[in-house]
């Protein structure tokens, strides 16, 4: 559990305290699950030297108009690079859709290269969406990825699991707000339990967290 901070984190914010790790000035950078590319902005913000490669099951029309965004199909277990291809792999709620997890773990971990991250978020209590088959715990997410040499150093409270499940009934629009600031229910729990310790309250907040995120590197040999 973190002890700096208790904060309601996104796959953003791991993504910054990524950016701040990193030795390369132009590093190879892959956005696992790209859709259409809606995190490009916020990658280039962050990493602004970056060589970027987008993945997804299939790449949807204009995703491709920048030329100096490379965006690649493929058939969601083996991603189409070579061992040690990337310094930094981004996924932002699209490890809960892969259909198997230990695959999709092991393939992100053959194609970083040694010291190289895997940042992003995942969700654990977030109610049934676009066809969303696996729902990670906080242990799970870091039983897996250590089972393929992907240490996790970080694990944070995203959105909390009660937002979401009245975002799922009362619409999405309603409730966006909180993914910019904290929800709700996070705040109670940080109201209460103010004076216990910060990684007691990352634990509390992990325990009905809708999102998970993370940041793990592969161990290097």
């Amino acid at each position: 559990m973190p002890r700096d901070s208790a904060a309601q984190a996104t796959a953003f914010t791991m993504l910054g305290r990524a950016a701040k790790r990193l030795s390369d000035a132009s590093p190879a950078v892959l956005d696992y699950g790209c859709g259409v590319g809606g995190s490009v902005d916020a990658l280039r913000k962050e990493l602004p030297t970056m060589s970027y490669t987008g993945i997804d099951l299939r790449i949807p029309p204009g995703a491709g108009e920048d030329r100096s965004l490379e965006f690649v199909a493929y058939d969601g277990v083996d991603l189409p690079f070579g061992d040690d291809s990337f310094d930094l792999c981004f996924t932002k709620q699209v490890l809960e859709h892969v259909l198997d997890p230990q695959a999709a773990a092991r393939e992100i971990a053959r194609v970083l290269r040694p010291g190289g991250m895997l940042v992003g978020s995942v969700s654990f209590l977030e109610p049934y969406h676009a066809f969303s088959t696996f729902n990670w715990t906080p242990y799970g997410l870091v039983t897996v990825l250590e089972q393929h040499g992907l240490r996790v150093d970080e694990v944070r409270p995203g959105i909390d699991g009660g937002t979401m499940f009245f975002r799922a009934l009362l619409g999405r629009e309603r409730f966006r707000q909180f993914f910019s600031r904290t929800s709700e229910y996070n705040h109670q729990l940080e109201t209460k339990y103010a004076s216990d310790p910060v990684a007691l309250r990352n634990a509390r907040k992990l325990s009905v967290s809708g999102h998970i995120c993370f940041l793990a590197t592969k161990a290097v040999e």
